[in-house]
């Protein structure tokens, strides 16, 4: 824990998307909310523009018969136009169904189905898949194609609200009614449509504004279709009028960010371990190691006496992330803590948070100057949080959630809401517990559970993070049941699988083994061929995982026989 507690931050109270947007357009009307490529050239977008666009669309929705709680679903890659769409439909009183861009033509008519959406605004990439679905039946009655029919779209609804057309800049938002619906990508089982209202929505945004000092301009590099995408880093700068940069691909990454000199950056954890790499990667390949970990120390007893040089020692090193990068907030899976470690020797800061879709979707955050490594921080002011279903024997329980950033339930799914609510309290399904100065801490999934044969729990994350720390490791997965516990592996692809690797992991799986008790202890090793099938988070898909490489050439080894005991 870096320092005792401290006042939270002033932060606007804002309780509608449309409210959000206003503030903007009131407070910097000039000033650039969006930045993106369009080729090779850079253009931006200003809170007034930004508006414009927003009301221009909605009021074409309004007058093509698209009100009233229209379902709209927006599928493609992360643009201006797709923030224009979700923009235009919630701020109307309609209802947006953002779809992840990777799923198949299935997976895109069942959510569609589910949904009961009505139009789809989709980018120009998914033209052929809309064109196969509108020809069968399907509730869909209006099809947006981004490239071609949107820009109409706004022009026309720019001409309409000239004409005098109000109703939709002039509607009436209701806080609590459902303005969102997220289908969940989930790692296990089948997705669920996440309902969510304006009130959840800003109050998310507000209230984990009020732990965290988040204020200055963002690059967008995770999928818009997700909440924790858009509340931090789209809705996020524009609470203080600050300008979001729109990454369209991971191509461009760090260019965009160069481009862009964020002072915050929202990932998940593969970024920051991605970033770290390609550090000490371009450090080695410049023969510049060993001259890099010196300054690192001697930075590091600059600044046990006061003196911080990392600005200036390590210009090089933050000019590759545009020279501005003070904060890199991770959420979506646990973060290892060296690279908590790593980061601040370079002086950029790490904060975690933890969320997930069904509460709009920060729970937690820890603060600027008041964290612990390995925490996902301090519940939002907005919210509570408490452990359910205690373990006598870990202090581990499920996490519980009440408060304004809840759902309003699962679309279509009493009985699923039902399971997941208990006397306002949302059960997340996540495990963990809370110390006793109110820090969170995650162990894993309920669902990802082992019982062992003695009927002791085994929460596989927990080794996971162990494995992950062996160097010729590149992704883990652990499963089991009562009789034994397996490690898949996919070695690193930068290291060379051979035997040679696989017995290196075997030696220190043996020597992480020596540290468990045998209930936990690793039993048999599976060497795969292919990486694990991942969400677009970049989270195991662990349903699919499962057994997935079988018949292909990949290798057992058996690491402990010994019977539970």
């Amino acid at each position: 824990m870096k320092n005792k507690a401290y006042p939270l931050y002033p932060v606007p109270e804002i309780e509608t998307v449309r409210e959000l947007i206003s503030a903007g357009v009131g407070n910097h009307p000039d000033k650039p909310a969006f930045g993106y490529r369009q080729g090779e050239q850079v253009l931006e977008k200003t809170f007034r523009e930004f508006a414009a666009d927003v009301n221009a669309l909605g009021t074409y929705f309004f007058e093509t018969g698209l009100s009233g709680g229209a379902k709209i679903a927006v599928m493609g890659e992360n643009s201006y136009l797709w923030i224009v769409t979700y923009m235009a439909a919630v701020c109307g009183g309609n209802i947006i169904v953002p779809l992840d861009k990777e799923l198949n033509e299935e997976e895109v008519r069942n959510t569609i189905a589910s949904s009961e959406a009505v139009a789809v605004v989709y980018a120009d990439a998914h033209a052929n898949l809309f064109g196969k679905i509108s020809e069968k039946k399907s509730t869909i009655k209006t099809l947006l194609n981004m490239r071609y029919d949107v820009p109409g779209a706004i022009s026309k609804g720019k001409n309409l609200i000239a004409e005098g057309h109000m109703d939709y800049i002039n509607h009436t938002i209701d806080l609590d009614e459902t303005c969102v619906i997220i289908y969940t990508s989930g790692t296990t089982g089948l997705a669920k449509g996440v309902m969510l209202s304006h009130r959840s929505l800003m109050s998310t945004v507000v209230q984990s504004h009020r732990l965290a000092l988040i204020n200055g301009p963002t690059v967008l590099l995770l999928p818009l279709h997700h909440t924790y995408s858009m509340a931090g880093s789209v809705f996020s700068p524009m609470l203080h009028g600050q300008m979001c940069f729109i990454n369209d691909t991971l191509k461009n990454v760090l260019r965009d960010i160069q481009t862009a000199k964020p002072q915050f950056i929202c990932v998940v954890p593969l970024y920051v371990e991605s970033f770290c790499k390609r550090i000490w990667d371009n450090a080695r390949k410049q023969d510049k190691e060993k001259l890099l970990r010196k300054l690192v120390s001697v930075s590091n007893k600059s600044l046990k006496i006061g003196i911080d040089l990392r600005r200036i020692l390590f210009k090089s090193v933050l000019n590759a992330f545009g020279g501005n990068l003070e904060l890199i907030v991770s959420g979506g899976a646990p973060l290892d803590k060296q690279y908590y470690q790593e980061f601040h020797n370079f002086g950029i800061h790490i904060i975690e948070g933890y969320g997930i879709t069904e509460c709009s979707p920060i729970v937690s955050l820890n603060r600027n100057h008041h964290w612990k490594e390995g925490s996902v921080g301090l519940p939002c002011p907005n919210c509570e949080v408490e452990i359910f279903d205690v373990d006598s024997q870990t202090g581990f329980g499920e996490i519980c959630v009440r408060g304004d950033i809840v759902m309003n339930g699962y679309y279509n799914a009493p009985e699923a809401t039902a399971e997941a609510m208990c006397d306002g309290w949302f059960r997340t399904g996540d495990i963990g517990y809370i110390d006793d100065d109110g820090f969170i801490y995650t162990t894993g999934r309920k669902k990802n559970l082992i019982i062992r044969a003695n009927g002791k729990n085994v929460h596989p994350e927990e080794l996971e993070e162990k494995i992950k720390l062996i160097p010729e490791v590149g992704e883990v997965l652990v499963t089991g049941d009562k009789k034994s516990i397996v490690a898949s592996i996919y070695i690193d692809p930068d290291i060379e699988k051979s035997r040679a690797t696989e017995k290196a992991v075997q030696k220190q799986i043996k020597e992480i083994n020596k540290d468990l008790p045998m209930w936990k202890r690793i039993n048999n090793i599976e060497f795969r061929d292919d990486e694990f099938v991942k969400t677009t988070t970049k989270k195991i898909k662990r349903g699919q995982a499962v057994n997935a490489n079988a018949g292909s050439n990949s290798t057992w080894h058996e690491v402990e026989a010994e019977e539970d005991t």
